[in-house]
Order: C-alpha cells, then structure tokens, then sequence
C-alpha cells in the first residue's frame, strides 16, 4: 500500500469518525434542546408555586392581624360583661337591701298597728 492509499484510508477513517461524531452531537442536542424545554416548564410551574406560596404568606398575615384583632375585641367583651356583671351585682345588692328597708318599714307599720289595735281592744272601765 502506498501512502496515499493508506491517507484515503485515513481520511475515509476520519471522515466516517466526523460523521458519527456529527450525528451523536446532532443527537445530543436533540436531547439537550428537550431537557431544555422541560426545565423551561419545570421552571414556570415552579414560578407559579413560588407565587402561590407568597399568596398564600400574605393571606396567613392577614389571617394573623385578623385573629389578634378578634382576641382583642373578645376581650374587650370580657371585660364588658365582667364590668357589667358587677355593676348587676351591685344593683341587686343594692335592690335587696331596699327591699330588705321597705320589708323592714312594712314589718314596724304592721306592728305598730297591732298594739294600736291591740290597746283599742281593750275595754275602758
């Protein structure tokens, strides 16, 4: 064989080894440009998740103010009903110690009534 034949040889060699190379390459990107396009989607999906989730923060805040103004007003009411639950004690309180005066004046007016009945009974002589 001569050289030259044996640089056709060679040359075929690496021609076909450029072809094949080509053709892995070409099949290679076909591969890169598909996870390409899937991280692409990954990526979108993942910034709809990441807006959700910053949604879903504000509303959790929000939920919070809410919650601390509600144990605020509950409280508020607490406090009414234990303030008027005592101003209602001190009415009864005072209520029955009125009635307890009034019954006390009744029971006196009853008595004095009896022993001027009683003393009208008696008979003169």
């Amino acid at each position: 064989m001569e050289v030259q034949e044996l640089a056709t040889i060679v040359q075929r060699g690496f021609e076909e080894l450029s072809a094949r190379m080509q053709d892995g390459f070409a099949k290679v990107d076909v591969r890169f440009e598909q996870v390409d396009a899937r991280l692409e989607q990954v990526d979108a999906r993942f910034e709809r998740v990441e807006a959700h989730i910053v949604t879903l923060d504000d509303n959790v805040h929000l939920t919070r103010i809410l919650v601390e103004q509600l144990t605020d007003d509950v409280k508020q009411v607490g406090e009414g009903v234990q303030m008027h639950h005592a101003q209602l004690k001190r009415h009864i309180e005072d209520t029955d110690r009125r009635f307890d005066d009034i019954e006390s004046v009744f029971r006196n007016y009853r008595a004095a009534g009896r022993k001027r009945t009683t003393a009208r009974a008696k008979p003169s002589r």
